[in-house]
Parts: structure tokens; sequence; C-alpha cells
């Protein structure tokens, strides 16, 4: 059962068949934006969907990494509010754009990139994709990625392998 929580401390508890778990305590706001991993590295996709990741993180799967000036997107949650609406715990419609209502800015490394779009992606329930172009003056590395959204920023520690 989901409901409404405001945004500060809140006690959680979890409640299955065999009882109701003890309570903890947690901090509920409004954006806690985060990127999926593959290990330390960010699930990374180009626009035809193959993936912008780091040589060898499939063993017998072909990856390519990001290139500089390539336009990736990351996949993530907890980017917050959506304009429109989106519908609360279902899965998002397709034929409506579900952007984030605040703006995201993201870096690589110390270089800020072109945000093209962040935004719910249909089918699926609080999966956000954003749209990014990697730094054209990075050189070759890792680099971590990190989105602000609502003055809330994601874990520094996730990782993109760019390249040339």
């Amino acid at each position: 059962l989901f409901r409404s929580v405001g945004t500060g401390p809140a006690q959680i508890t979890v409640t299955t068949p065999s009882g109701t778990s003890a309570p903890v305590t947690a901090i509920s706001q409004a954006a806690q934006p985060a990127f999926f991993q593959w290990g330390s590295y960010a699930v990374a996709t180009r626009t035809d969907y193959s993936l912008a990741v780091k040589n060898g993180t499939f063993p017998g799967t072909t990856t390519v990494p990001a290139k500089p000036g390539d336009i990736i997107i990351l996949w993530g949650a907890g980017f917050g509010l959506t304009s429109p609406a989106a519908p609360v715990g279902a899965e998002v419609p397709s034929g409506t754009i579900f952007n984030t209502a605040a703006p995201v800015s993201m870096m690589v490394g110390s270089a800020p990139a072109v945000v093209y779009g962040a935004a719910l992606a249909s089918g699926f329930a609080g999966l956000y994709q954003v749209a990014i172009q990697i730094p054209a003056s990075l050189p070759d590395g890792d680099y971590p990625v990190v989105a602000t959204v609502d003055g809330v920023s994601s874990p520094a520690s996730t990782l993109i392998t760019v390249r040339r």
C-alpha cells in the first residue's frame, strides 16, 4: 500500500504474511537521483539501445565505451516529480512524455554535459532516462557521472568509461 509521505524523517515498516518489520527511519525528499549500475558503472545505452559501457563488462557481448561527443542515455530512479504528473505506482503509459518537473544538470568528471532530456520511460514504473552528450573535451578514462535535480545530486561513485 502506497501513501503520500511528506518530506523529512519517516518511519518505514514492511508488512508481509509473516508479520511486520520493526520500524526504521528514512529521510523522504522530493528527489534523490541515482543511476542504475553494472558494478561501479552506469547503465548506459546509445539512442539505438546498444550498450555504451566499458569493454569486457559482459563476457561474450560486444560493448563499446562512450566517445566524446556521443549522445547516450543513462537509466535511473529518483529524479522527482514530472510534468505532466505521472500515474503513481503504475506503468507509465505511452503517448505522453513525462519530463522531470525540475531541470536536470549533469557532470561527467569535472565537465558539464548537455542534457537533452530527462523523462520517465514508458511501459515502466519509476524508470527515468536521461539523455546527455558526453563532453567533447574529455580524454580517455573512467569518470563519475553526477546528476543534480532540485539541489540534490546522485552519488559520485557511479562511473562511465570514455574512449576516443
